[in-house]
């Protein structure tokens, strides 16, 4: 049963990296950039803060280094943007982006996906 259960929580994560990888790739080719490995292409935070800057439309700080205390700061920049727009993050923390965790990475850009797509959707409702 355990095993089952397992299996199924894998295909569905291996589907969500895929849906949210070609959705991530969708709004980065507008700057010339791309996501093969959701995974590991979001961990320097650089497609991260391009993704965020292409849905609002501002520009955002960033560091150019390729340490890590760089990877962290720009994955900070990126959360701190999202909570100063009172987006909630459980328990992510730029350490989880920054090592890849696939729960982690993939609450996030469904968290991204969830304000950004449906405040568009309800822009479009009450204006329509």
């Amino acid at each position: 049963m355990w095993k089952s259960l397992f299996k199924f929580t894998d295909e569905r994560d291996a589907i969500q990296k895929k849906t949210f990888t070609k959705w991530l790739n969708k709004h980065l080719k507008k700057v010339n950039r791309h996501v093969d490995d959701l995974f590991d292409d979001l961990r320097d935070g650089h497609n991260l803060i391009s993704l965020l800057e292409v849905l609002s439309g501002e520009l955002l700080p960033r560091e150019r280094g390729r340490m890590r205390f760089h990877q962290l700061q720009n994955v900070q920049v990126a959360l701190d943007f999202l909570k100063n727009r009172n987006i909630r993050l459980v328990n992510i923390r730029p350490e989880d982006i920054v090592d890849g965790n696939p729960k982690l990475t993939l609450g996030l850009i469904w968290t991204i996906i969830l304000h950004f797509q449906c405040s568009n959707c309800w822009t479009l409702c009450s204006t329509g």
